[in-house]
């Protein structure tokens, strides 16, 4: 969804969770899911992602960790899911649902660009849900000087690991030069010291 739309091509999408048929051999994938699926990805009147409630049951666990109430987390603007009144094409009205969060690595630019390719209620709805993210709390993480150009870093986490962007005073990515300080990472959330099984991931 973020490359798509920082790429000037808006996607629109759903996630579920089922049993599926793969064979490998004769390229060939089958689930019960598909139709679920379809149908969601068709009713959506944006460009945006939804998340079916048999996988945000999967998935809320993972992506809100250390949470005391995982179905009603504190939100704020990195969070990987967000709870947003989809927009449906069809007369029935929009409902709250999970959402994937593809907006907070996105600099203005970007997605600027994406919105241009979006025409009258998509490009509405979208703004809207751009702008209802935009507007949650985001936990301030500016970096010293040594870490020039970049002046503060963007981190998204789950229990599977973090994503971490440095940007810098536009909200432009950048890249640290070689002479930046070594980089020593601790999530604490709820009093607990997070671990993450792997090295961080960077998004360009």
């Amino acid at each position: 969804m973020q490359k798509g739309f920082a790429t000037r091509l808006p996607l629109r999408g759903a996630i579920a969770f089922g049993d599926y048929l793969e064979d490998t051999g004769r390229n060939i994938f089958l689930s019960p899911e598909f139709s679920s699926l379809a149908h969601a990805e068709r009713d959506q009147d944006w460009s945006g992602c939804v998340v079916l409630p048999q996988a945000a049951n999967r998935i809320i666990p993972v992506v809100f960790p250390g949470e005391q109430d995982a179905a009603a987390p504190d939100e704020h603007r990195a969070m990987v899911l967000s709870h947003f009144d989809v927009p449906s094409k069809s007369s029935k009205p929009s409902s709250l649902q999970w959402c994937l969060n593809w907006v907070y690595f996105l600099n203005p630019t970007d997605l600027a660009g994406g919105l241009q390719f979006l025409k009258s209620a998509k490009r509405e709805n979208t703004l809207k849900f751009i702008d209802f993210i935009r507007r949650l709390p985001d936990e301030d993480r500016p970096l010293p000087e040594g870490f020039a150009p970049a002046v503060r870093i963007l981190a998204q986490y789950t229990l599977g690991g973090v994503t971490l962007k440095f940007v810098d005073s536009s909200g432009n990515g950048v890249e640290l030069p070689g002479s930046a300080p070594r980089l020593k990472l601790r999530l604490e959330i709820g009093g607990k010291t997070i671990a993450f099984p792997g090295p961080p991931r960077y998004r360009p």
